[in-house]
């Protein structure tokens, strides 16, 4: 799932010369991945967020997991 965040036309002039924007695209669109991690709780409340300009980096998933527990235990206690 994604949301795509576009750069506004007069925003593009700035990478219309920089090859490495269209390298790290892939494309004219100057759509850049972002990807995000949020945890929501049963009413709707995000409780929990990543997000990391670089794609390389993930949220480690045993920190999702520790979120997720406190949850619980929230629910339960």
């Amino acid at each position: 799932m994604g949301i795509p965040l576009q750069a506004k036309r007069q925003e593009t002039h700035h990478y219309e010369f920089d090859s490495s924007a269209r390298s790290v695209c892939g494309n004219d669109t100057f759509e850049l991945p972002v990807p995000a991690t949020y945890v929501v709780n049963t009413d709707g409340v995000i409780v929990h967020t990543f997000v990391n300009v670089d794609y390389t980096q993930r949220e480690e998933p045993e920190k999702i997991v520790a979120v997720l527990k406190q949850l619980q235990v929230a629910a339960s206690g």
